[in-house]
């Protein structure tokens, strides 16, 4: 249930906002782009764990950070330990609304077919939905 509904997100999202997310595995193709990869959360998949040390040269940290803040960073491995200890501690809780968000997948689902059968303008917004 979950994996077609995942599919089908990457396949709204991209035609929409092409210049903004990637679903090809091609890295030169989604340079700049946010990689949409709907099988990355199977079964068996590993991922970082937000604070955690990643397994490269000089260990950056996977770091939570804002929506507003994005625009700041333009590489995975700008937080080293010491910079996010110091920004840990300069910061708010990153996740303020985590527990109480409560979703539902019928509830996506229903918004995720209501955006599928919308007809993508060219000339409007690609952003909006």
């Amino acid at each position: 249930m979950i994996q077609p509904n995942r599919r089908d997100c990457l396949r709204c999202a991209t035609p929409r906002a092409p210049p903004r997310f990637a679903a090809s595995t091609s890295k030169a193709q989604r340079t700049g782009k946010v990689f949409v990869n709907y099988l990355r959360n199977e079964r068996g998949a590993t991922a970082i764990a937000p604070w955690s040390t990643r397994a490269r040269s000089g260990a950056p940290v996977a770091m939570p950070v804002p929506w507003s803040d994005l625009e700041l960073y333009n590489r995975a491995d700008v937080f080293s330990i010491t910079g996010a200890a110091n920004l840990a501690q300069e910061r708010t809780d990153p996740w303020p609304r985590h527990f109480a968000l409560h979703q539902h997948m019928p509830d996506a689902r229903a918004a995720l077919d209501a955006l599928q059968a919308k007809k993508v303008d060219r000339g409007s917004d690609p952003y909006s939905v």
